[in-house]
């Protein structure tokens, strides 16, 4: 299982390596890049995969696919916040720092009144 683990992050990060190449070919061109969303397309894959899966290979492939992502989610969750942590500008958070605490400070409320409610309504 661990070799389908590193195909399973491979192909992730080709996803988003793809983009990047794409950009880097295109732009000194002069052309405009198309944007991708290399998440999305991860999404969608999986989505088509969960329930179009039977129509493409004649087998359910759902199960086999959540034993492979829970196995693998820890890597992948890795990989997935290194790669985002690549690209954030810590200094835009020097400036955007207030922001970013009211919207934890949001969050937080939200999911305290979610829980709070739905408890409530549940009985």
């Amino acid at each position: 299982t661990r070799l389908r683990q590193l195909a399973l992050l491979l192909i992730s990060g080709c996803a988003f390596a793809v983009e990047s190449a794409i950009n880097s070919i295109l732009l000194p061109l002069g052309a405009t890049a198309p944007r991708l969303e290399p998440m999305l397309a991860c999404i969608v894959t999986g989505f088509i995969v969960c329930n179009g899966g039977e129509v493409f290979t004649g087998r359910d492939e759902r199960q086999q696919l959540d034993a492979l992502l829970h196995e693998a989610m820890g890597p992948t969750l890795t990989f997935f916040f290194f790669t985002t942590g690549l690209t954030m500008r810590l200094s835009v958070l020097l400036h955007t720092w207030p922001l970013a605490i009211l919207l934890v400070g949001m969050r937080l409320l939200a999911i305290y009144l979610g829980h709070t409610i739905g408890a409530r309504a549940a009985g």
